[in-house]
């Protein structure tokens, strides 16, 4: 509360904010020039238990951002103190408040015991090439401020040299090849991929310094190309220990080490590892015998798929993307018993990994078709 001692009138109230034993807050007067302020504190019989709501780290400074980009950060917010805390709600407030947001807030009222904690995901994203800065306020259930995070960035317009992560590649990290380069919502059979993969990301422009984002969590920041999601020793790529499981990866730029300096334009990406029996469960395990054969292979220019039958029957064969979209019919139709050989074209396909699938009437086969750039 304050008011103005000088002038008189009627005791005004601002944002009511709690504080506890150990902690300090910042508290913004009147602007009116020539008025004095006081402030009236109201002391809260607790028994000496209380909750006292903490934050790590206690501001957050998002660096310089490329306009109409984003960059996120993380932020910890536990309950310090000996008795639960109920979070009813926050709020971004401000001048530049229209440039922060929060990412998947949390059901509210949150009750938050001793010792307990929640981890927000904050963003930051520049319209214009200026200053940002806003504070972040939680709210208890009587609408006091439980606390305050400062929030700043700064946007700048893009530039030609403005780093950018421009895709991400698989690699085989016991061979150190790259395999193909991923696409979004693509489906990953684990029987397919090698005993030990990573993920590198594609940049363009100065780069200082690349940080990975794993399911919205910042998981590494690489300082020295390959930025690799899991790491390297000198170009030896290590292996990234994954599960079964649904990813989105985002790999940020930033011109300096660190994660540090410019945030560049980033990538996001979301894809799935799938064991085999969650990916085709209808497909027939494919034996030494199997009536469906491709080759050469990898595929380079084209290769011949041979299928085998033991009898007149229809057919469908086709080539399908590893989201089970088709993408090029190869045969659809009545044919005799025999050998029979179609030719497959990689004119016109992004390189990268493919089903080739075979219908029969009971039974159905793939093979893995991999075409190179």
């Amino acid at each position: 509360y304050w008011f103005d001692p000088r002038n008189g009138g009627a005791l005004q109230q601002t944002d009511l904010r709690q504080i506890a034993g150990g902690q300090s807050v910042t508290l913004v007067p009147p602007e009116a020039e020539g008025q004095d302020w006081a402030v009236l504190l109201v002391r809260t019989e607790t028994n000496g238990d209380t909750g006292i709501l903490e934050a790590d780290p206690a501001s957050l400074d998002f660096g310089k951002v490329a306009v109409d980009t984003f960059v996120d950060r993380t932020l910890r917010l536990w309950n310090a103190g000996a008795a639960s805390l109920t979070l009813a709600a926050m709020s971004i407030k401000g001048a530049g408040a229209e440039a922060f947001t929060v990412r998947d807030i949390p059901s509210f009222p949150l009750e938050l015991s001793a010792g307990q904690e929640v981890v927000l995901t904050v963003r930051f994203t520049p319209g214009s090439a200026t200053t940002y800065a806003a504070r972040l306020e939680m709210l208890g259930s009587e609408g006091a401020t439980l606390h305050t995070v400062p929030l700043q960035g700064e946007g700048l317009q893009p530039t030609s040299e403005q780093p950018a992560v421009t895709g991400l590649v698989l690699v085989d990290a016991e061979t150190d090849t790259d395999l193909f380069v991923l696409r979004p919502d693509t489906v990953l059979p684990e029987e397919d991929l090698p005993p030990a993969i990573n993920i590198r990301a594609e940049v363009q422009g100065p780069i200082g310094s690349v940080v990975f984002w794993l399911n919205e969590v910042p998981v590494r920041t690489e300082n020295v190309a390959p930025y690799a999601l899991a790491g390297d020793d000198q170009g030896d790529y290590r292996a990234w220990n994954y599960e079964p499981g649904t990813y989105t990866i985002r790999a940020v730029p930033y011109t300096e080490s660190g994660g540090k300096g410019v945030a560049g334009a980033a990538f996001t990406l979301s894809f799935s590892i799938r064991q085999a029996s969650l990916v085709a469960t209808e497909v027939s395990r494919i034996a030494e015998t199997s009536p469906l054969e491709i080759f050469p292979h990898p595929v380079q220019m084209q290769a011949r798929v041979q299928v085998t039958l033991p009898s007149a029957q229809p057919v469908h064969l086709a080539l399908y993307d590893l989201l089970g979209r088709p993408v090029r019919i190869l045969y659809a139709g009545y044919l005799p018993g025999g050998t029979h050989t179609f030719w497959l074209k990689a004119d016109g396909l992004a390189a990268g990994r493919y089903l080739c699938r075979l219908r029969v009437p009971g039974a159905s086969y793939e093979r893995t078709v991999m075409i190179l750039p």
